[in-house]
């Protein structure tokens, strides 16, 4: 394993961190009488004025265009905007630290399409982590939901998780298509210009769906801790995804869960059981196993792929 694969790993871990904490910010600002159509207008337009300023530094001049990478783009662009406005949607309905554990069905379908669209090999170590990982997504997600229901909000919330695994599993696939049209593996330019892109034509996108956020100024203050966590997870978890691959990069962000679980832990322990409801001590029991078992994917994929 090369020392910039170490790095990735060590990243991934930081983007699980900060991606679970996205889930915690999300319930501040609907909180504070914010919607989930209004965060996601704030987002993509906050990210897109931000990436736009940055393409000229990051060199987007020197970019060679071609109908593959002009693809690439409109694929990530489009199933971003559309993942993103379903998991915001699904996040008001139902705790964070519930959704992200079942979100972890994620490793499935990117690694079905990265198999399929790049013609990637997976050997049965491969396929074993991948499966394993998802199978302690579901064990965890058994045992981590209150009461007699999962992820609470009903059928609809179902269905926004649901359309949030596949629009985000393509737009993995569209970055990485994005990447590998910019630059070699682990190239900080090539992930800048990624984030960058894709920010500023998702921006464009949402721009005539003013009507629909209708986004209030009292609201943007609120919203700019999620925004910023949400940028700077993007550029790490592209990074990893230049450096490893989409379907690996998918499974070590699936520890996320774990650190979802966490953070309820500590917001149920210090009141906030509106945001984060208790677990009691045989779920933390089973949550636990789970948690050995995503670190025991993570390493027999990683034994396949190196």
């Amino acid at each position: 394993m090369t020392a910039m694969a170490v790095a990735a790993l060590a990243v991934a871990l930081l983007t699980a961190f900060m991606q679970s904490a996205t889930y915690v910010l999300t319930r501040f600002f609907y909180a504070r009488g914010g919607t989930p159509a209004q965060l996601a207008y704030l987002n993509f337009m906050l990210m897109g004025a931000v990436s736009c300023a940055a393409l000229w530094p990051a060199g987007v001049a020197g970019v060679r265009w071609s109908a593959e990478l002009a693809g690439w783009l409109a694929l990530e662009a489009a199933t971003f905007l559309a993942g993103q406005v379903c998991w915001l949607a699904a996040l008001a309905k139902a705790p964070g630290s519930r959704l992200a554990t079942l979100y972890n069905l994620k490793i499935i379908f990117v690694g079905v399409l990265y198999s399929v669209c790049f013609a990637a090999p997976f050997n049965r170590w491969m396929v074993a982590g991948l499966l394993l990982a998802a199978a302690a997504a579901m064990l965890m997600n058994k045992f981590s939901r209150s009461g007699n229901g999962g992820a609470r909000g009903g059928g609809s919330a179902w269905l926004l998780l649901a359309g949030a695994i596949a629009f985000l599993s393509w737009a993995d696939i569209g970055a990485a298509g994005m990447l590998k049209c910019l630059g070699r593996p682990g190239d900080l330019r090539a992930v800048i210009l990624t984030v960058c892109l894709g920010n500023a034509a998702a921006a464009a996108l949402a721009a005539p769906l003013w009507k629909l956020g209708r986004p209030r100024r009292e609201l943007v203050a609120p919203a700019l801790p999620y925004i910023a966590v949400c940028l700077v997870s993007i550029a790490t978890y592209f990074f990893c995804i230049s450096v490893l691959d989409p379907a690996f990069s998918a499974v070590l962000a699936s520890t996320r869960g774990l650190f979802s679980l966490a953070l309820g832990m500590v917001l149920a322990k210090l009141g906030f059981t509106a945001l984060e409801p208790r677990l009691s001590r045989r779920q933390w029991l089973w949550c636990g196993v789970a948690a050995m078992l995503m670190i025991a994917a993570i390493v027999i994929y990683a034994c396949g792929k190196f």
